[in-house]
């Protein structure tokens, strides 16, 4: 087995954390907390606003307007700080209906259709919300600790790191700030240690505080748990709580575990599966069991307790989209029954070896992913970052000429692609599958790559 080396938008209150379903209020309620915004009393003020950022798509026009003819500045201030957690509302509506739809169809057809991070492209909340993507050149090499330093300078002062502000097209910034804590992890700094240790500590904060009280990490101003975005929080907070030994970090750690297994993962005690988008969902996926695999083997390693139950489920899920034979490089599908493909049988084979298959028998599936998948590259057209890191992994610890060769093909592909000036200097630009992603997930999950030296020791001897 493995030995992982531990070495603008206003903070979610702990009242919106903690709320199951969004507030329902009529126009009457809405009208009177909205003129509550320019109360005398501070109490009254923050108890309006709270209420305005549960009370949903009902409360869109109205904080707009008051944002927009108000002459109070502390109704407009307040109504500006109210409209995004409103406006998620109905983002968490719609991407709700595409997980029971675009998502499971393209799934089963082995392609990632629909809402990857977030939320879909085109449920952005767009307008005035989004800055564009800064210039800049993406022509030379630079090393990958530029890469950590350009993260530092894109952090926000709260010390998430903010999707929209640098190109992406949807909000995903719990996403983000996860990433940006892995690659920061990566290369040996932590809450107590490193030249990035104050970046860590604001960046970890920050996810611990979009906690809700049963252990499940959201986006600012949701309710709907997305499981991607929930197991790559739980995984930062496992690995920083590993090498950090902070309390309140491994505290944190903790709950995201229990709430993983106990309240996203399918099925329950003996009849545990894999895991969806969606807590207990009927249709798990293996895109998203990926990201809980490496949740809690990283809990695990780092001592945290991890119901076995949690492990003996994603056995049976792999079992049950693995083909056990080949097509066009292919052995494993997102779902059972769905088409294989090379993407998903690294994703696959990286989950088998965190559950500690031996590589003998790995090695037919990762040989055969890896002469048929368009990678690992970062060209515009072809770039798949996901699966060039998922598939970084898997060749790593599979070791040999195998991996001798994306290695050098790895490097070459992200050294010619890395910034070298301005404000881009040190970041990459996301492209391809993943161009919507913008430049600090493309960035911190490059950077992850660059890492795997180190971040993890190989599973298995020459």
């Amino acid at each position: 087995m493995s030995r992982l080396t531990l070495a603008a938008v206003a903070l979610a209150p702990a009242l919106l954390l903690q709320a199951e379903e969004p507030a329902a209020p009529d126009a009457g309620q809405i009208a009177e907390w909205v003129k509550q915004l320019g109360s005398e009393e501070y109490a009254e003020r923050r108890a309006a606003l709270e209420k305005l950022r549960q009370a949903g798509e009902a409360a869109v026009e109205p904080l707009e307007n008051a944002l927009r003819s108000s002459d109070d500045l502390e109704v407009r201030n307040n109504a500006q700080a109210a409209l995004p957690y409103a406006r998620a509302c109905k983002v968490q509506r719609v991407w709700k209906a595409a997980m029971q739809e675009r998502w499971v169809v393209g799934l089963k057809e082995g392609r990632i259709e629909g809402p990857t991070l977030g939320m879909a492209p085109d449920l952005a909340l767009g307008g005035a919300d989004k800055v564009p993507a800064r210039d800049g050149s993406n022509a030379a090499a630079v090393s990958g600790d530029n890469g950590l330093d350009w993260l530092s300078r894109t952090q926000e002062g709260d010390g998430h790191f903010d999707a929209l502000s640098h190109g992406a097209d949807y909000h995903a910034d719990v996403e983000n700030t996860a990433l940006a804590v892995l690659a920061y992890l990566g290369a040996g700094h932590t809450e107590k240690v490193g030249a990035h240790k104050v970046h860590m500590q604001k960046a970890i904060a920050w996810l611990i505080e979009h906690q809700r009280a049963d252990g499940a990490i959201l986006n600012p101003g949701w309710v709907e748990v997305d499981g991607i975005t929930h197991a790559l929080a739980g995984l930062a907070l496992a690995e920083a709580g590993g090498m950090g030994r902070k309390e309140a970090t491994i505290a944190a750690a903790q709950k995201a575990v229990e709430y993983s297994i106990n309240r996203h993962q399918c099925g329950e005690g003996t009849d545990r599966g894999g895991f969806g988008r969606l807590p207990k969902s009927a249709a798990p996926d293996l895109f998203t069991s990926t990201f809980f695999t490496m949740q809690l083997k990283s809990a695990k390693v780092a001592g945290l307790k991890v119901d076995p139950a949690g492990f003996d489920g994603l056995i049976k899920f792999l079992d049950a989209v693995d083909a056990k034979n080949a097509k066009d490089g292919g052995y494993f599908s997102y779902v059972p029954g769905g088409k294989p493909t090379p993407e998903a049988t690294l994703m696959g084979c990286l989950a088998r070896q965190f559950m500690g298959w031996k590589r003998e028998d790995l090695a037919p599936q990762v040989t055969a992913a890896v002469q048929a998948f368009k990678g690992p590259s970062t060209g515009k057209d072809d770039s798949n970052v996901v699966a060039n890191y998922f598939g970084t992994l898997a060749v790593f610890q599979q070791g040999g000429q195998l991996w001798k060769d994306w290695n050098t093909k790895m490097k070459q592909s992200l050294v010619e692609a890395q910034g070298v000036g301005g404000n881009t200097k040190g970041s990459w630009e996301a492209s391809g599958a993943w161009s919507g992603a913008g430049r600090v997930f493309a960035t911190a999950m490059n950077a992850l790559c660059l890492e795997v030296y180190y971040r993890y020791l190989p599973m298995y001897k020459e």
